[in-house]
Parts: structure tokens; C-alpha cells; sequence
């Protein structure tokens, strides 16, 4: 019998300890009914985005927030888990980049469902790319900070 399930594309790095210091530009992105309150509780979203990351740096000194960006059906940002002086371990944390990534989505979704008539719900996966160098974190959060004018331009052009 041959298998017809599509296979995806791995969307984590084989071998690689998501655990370790360093840099990841994630993208996860997310569903928002209720159409005809949308601005306003876009202005919501972002700053419930805001006082999560915050919430989660309070609790992880570790995880460490840097450029973001807040689209209308994702979210950019760049993040560190850096060496806070509590790790134990030079070069590794003791909480995986999920981790992180699933109190952020949790966090949001149960404030935003907890709102009349709203269905918020983040995809299943993120993507993540890890940052390698100084070079590259720069181009991201140029990216970062050009995609809402990228995003204008892209509906300027189908008006």
C-alpha cells in the first residue's frame, strides 16, 4: 500500500538543542474572527502581546525579546535566551525555545477567547530560524521593521 499523506518539510533543525543561547527570528501566525470589531481588537492583541512578553522575561530572565512586529494574521519577532547568571550551564538554558513560544500563545489565546464573541486561535506550529551572526540579525530586523510598509504596498497594489 503506498502512503499518500502529504509529508511536510521538518520544520525544526534536526539535531540542533533548541536549549541553547543564542538568537531566533519566529513567525507564528493566527486566525482573528469577528471582523467588523478588527481595529480595535487589534489594538488588543498588541498590547496583550506586549505584557506576555514582559510577563514571560519576569519569569525567564533568560528569554530576552528584541525586534517585533504584529501583522494582521502573524507575529515576527526576534528573541535571545541568553546566559542570565541563574542558567547553571554556560551555554545551555534548562527550558527548551517551545517552551517559550507555548506560555506566549497560550497566554494570548485565553486572554483574546476571553473577550465577547471572539475566536482567536494560533496555528499549531511556529516557524523559527536560528541567528547565526551579527550580519543576519540585522537583516531581520530590517525585514521586521519593513513589513508593515511591505504589507501596505502589496494592498496598495490591489486597490
Amino acid at each position: 500500500m503506498t502512503d499518500t499523506k502529504r509529508r511536510h518539510k521538518p520544520l525544526r533543525l534536526p539535531g540542533y538543542d533548541y536549549r541553547s543561547l543564542g538568537g531566533y527570528f519566529v513567525t507564528i501566525r493566527f486566525d482573528l474572527r469577528k471582523e467588523q470589531y478588527y481595529p480595535l481588537l487589534f489594538e488588543d492583541l498588541k498590547e496583550l502581546v506586549v505584557s506576555t512578553f514582559e510577563e514571560i522575561h519576569r519569569r525567564h530572565s533568560e528569554f530576552v525579546l528584541d525586534e517585533w512586529v504584529l501583522m494582521p494574521d502573524h507575529i515576527h519577532f526576534i528573541c535571545f535566551i541568553i546566559d542570565d547568571g541563574a542558567l547553571g550551564r554556560e551555554d545551555k538554558s534548562n527550558k527548551p525555545l517551545g517552551l517559550y513560544i507555548r506560555q506566549f500563545k497560550s497566554k494570548v489565546s485565553f486572554e483574546m477567547n476571553r473577550k465577547d464573541g471572539v475566536h482567536f486561535a494560533w496555528r499549531a506550529n511556529f516557524y523559527e530560524h536560528i541567528v547565526r551572526s551579527e550580519k543576519a540579525i540585522f537583516k531581520i530586523r530590517e525585514y521586521i521593521q519593513n513589513n508593515p510598509l511591505s504589507l501596505e504596498l502589496k494592498n496598495e497594489g490591489l486597490k
